[in-house]
């Protein structure tokens, strides 16, 4: 989060700024926690017991942690999530993608769930 003004924050780039409820508002601040590069996103989601499927998009980790975090399904696909039962899509950061892509290419096998 950044500052610009005093009492203003503002989303890091990348996050979608107007979703609608608080658990909306938890999926972005989770992201927000994620850290710069796939290996330390993959060593967080491992620390935090989030393990998932390949080319799953309801089973990934990333899916997975948000749904840990706020309660809710989540899927990913691309560059987006969003809710299982909604239709508004919301963008990822760009690290998390790069995340998501190298481990559907196999890049971090102690995520695959067995």
């Amino acid at each position: 989060m950044t500052t610009n003004s005093p009492g203003v924050v503002h989303p890091p780039p990348g996050i979608i700024t107007h979703m609608k409820t608080a658990t909306e508002q938890k999926a972005r601040a989770a992201l927000a926690a994620l850290p710069g590069t796939p290996d330390e996103i993959a060593a967080f989601l491992e620390a935090e017991d989030c393990r998932g499927r390949p080319k799953s998009s309801a089973r990934c980790p990333v899916a997975k942690y948000l749904r840990k975090k706020t309660g809710v399904e989540y899927s990913v696909d691309g560059s987006q999530f969003r809710k299982a039962i909604a239709d508004d899509y919301y963008t990822l950061p760009a690290r998390a993608v790069l995340f998501i892509q190298a481990f559907d290419r196999g890049e971090y096998p102690t995520l695959v769930e067995v």
